[in-house]
């Protein structure tokens, strides 16, 4: 495969993302692996490129090589002991590897009280700031119901590598 055919696997969402988005019976470990190569061939054409990897998703993540090949890592977390605890665990791992930023974001996805941690209390357990808050958003609901008829228009198989809201 070549640059031209990888970029056959691209989505156009509009004039600034693309998606690749890769289906089938594989397994998740080979999928990651075809994104992976794909993405691979196209990082010349791309300002920046971001995997997404989801904690849904029954995969094991190899953090070494996940660090090793980016710059930036972003971990995503909720205010729940289980989402902090994973975090602290992902934190220590990174620290031992090569130089990796690291962006804490909390994603505050429930009305206020609806979670057992607060962002101070987070912060005290982890040794780190929160870099960003996404703040609840009672409306999002339905924004995200309305637009998802346009986006599946523009998307015609599921999205594995990608998620923006």
């Amino acid at each position: 495969m070549d640059e031209n055919s990888a970029n056959d696997y691209l989505i156009k969402i509009n004039n600034n993302l693309k998606v690749l988005a890769l289906e089938g019976n594989q397994s998740i470990e080979k999928l990651v692996l075809y994104t992976n190569n794909i993405a691979d061939l196209l990082i010349r054409h791309a300002n920046f490129i971001v995997d997404d990897y989801s904690s849904s998703i029954d995969y094991e993540f190899q953090l070494d090589a996940i660090a090793d090949k980016n710059d930036i890592l972003v971990l995503v977390i909720e205010p729940t002991i289980s989402s902090v605890r994973t975090a602290q665990t992902y934190l220590q791992q990174v620290s031992t590897l090569r130089n990796c930023r690291v962006l804490l974001f909390l994603n505050i996805h429930r009305p206020a009280g609806a979670f057992s941690l607060t962002q101070p209390e987070i912060e005290t357990y982890l040794e780190n700031a929160i870099d960003v808050v996404l703040p609840y958003n009672k409306t999002l609901a339905t924004q995200l119901l309305e637009e998802k008829g346009s986006i599946k228009k523009k998307i015609q198989r599921p999205v594995l590598s990608a998620n923006w809201h």
